[in-house]
């Protein structure tokens, strides 16, 4: 279920999904709804808590790795980044790619 609310403003988030809800601004585009679906669907497929526990150890590595880039290096986050834009993105573990093969979305 999608929740429009400006709250999400004074935690500088555009969205954010805390199963079984995905919070957005009130003023979200399409893909900022379709990026937090996506985080959805990869929990729904994870059964919802391994799916945080990978999340977060990914976050972890990540850190270590890439410092002020770790979020948009998270394996789940560059899915969800990468397919926002597609109109019909059938979720799957395809999250497993970007862990083996990064992209560096944060570099333009």
């Amino acid at each position: 279920m999608v929740i429009k609310t400006d709250i999400l403003k004074y935690f500088g988030l555009n969205g954010i999904m805390l199963f079984p809800f995905c919070f957005v601004r009130k003023r979200a585009i399409a893909t900022t709804i379709r990026h937090e679906k996506i985080h959805f669907k990869q929990a729904l497929n994870l059964l919802v808590v391994p799916f945080y526990v990978l999340y977060f150890i990914e976050y972890i590595r990540c850190l270590i790795l890439y410092k002020e880039n770790a979020y948009y290096a998270i394996c789940f986050e560059q899915e969800a980044f990468i397919n926002a834009y597609k109109r019909e993105y059938k979720v799957g573990y395809n999250w497993i790619n970007y862990v083996i093969n990064k992209r560096k979305i944060w570099e333009k």
